[in-house]
């Protein structure tokens, strides 16, 4: 492929790209609360002498892993605030996965606009060194 048409292709992705940032913004943007987290589903053993999960039938508890003062745990979450969290804990996702998404397209431009940058630079003083070089071979 020649420097032209590689240039050409490179100015047409970085134009292309604002709006791919666009996008990105406005889902960061919808997220107006969300809670830092992910929430599933586990099987446990209460602890209660006599109690079914003694014999195998575990409780089905709905609980949250997340950050608490810079230490990993999970919470147990009643069965009231299981899908405001659940919800909460998804917009956190979507917020993470548009914030790469912004960091992946900024980091393309910034290299589209530094293989662009050497493509067009003119190399005045460096073909001038090349014809030195040639003279000095014959």
């Amino acid at each position: 492929m020649t420097k032209n048409k590689r240039a050409s292709l490179i100015r047409r992705r970085l134009c292309e790209i604002p709006d791919e940032l666009e996008k990105q913004i406005q889902k960061l943007l919808k997220q107006k609360s969300l809670i830092q987290g992910y929430v599933y589903h586990s099987k446990r053993r209460c602890g209660k002498p006599g109690c079914r999960c003694n014999r195998g039938e575990l409780h089905d508890a709905c609980v949250i892993a997340t950050t608490v003062a810079g230490k990993r745990t999970t919470r147990s979450l009643p069965e009231e605030m299981r899908e405001e969290v659940s919800e909460l804990a998804e917009n956190y996702r979507r917020f993470r996965e548009a914030k790469r998404e912004f960091r992946r397209h900024t980091e393309e431009a910034l290299d589209l606009m530094a293989e662009l940058e050497e493509l067009v630079k003119v190399r005045v003083f460096e073909q001038e060194a090349d014809k030195g070089v040639e003279k000095r071979k014959k």
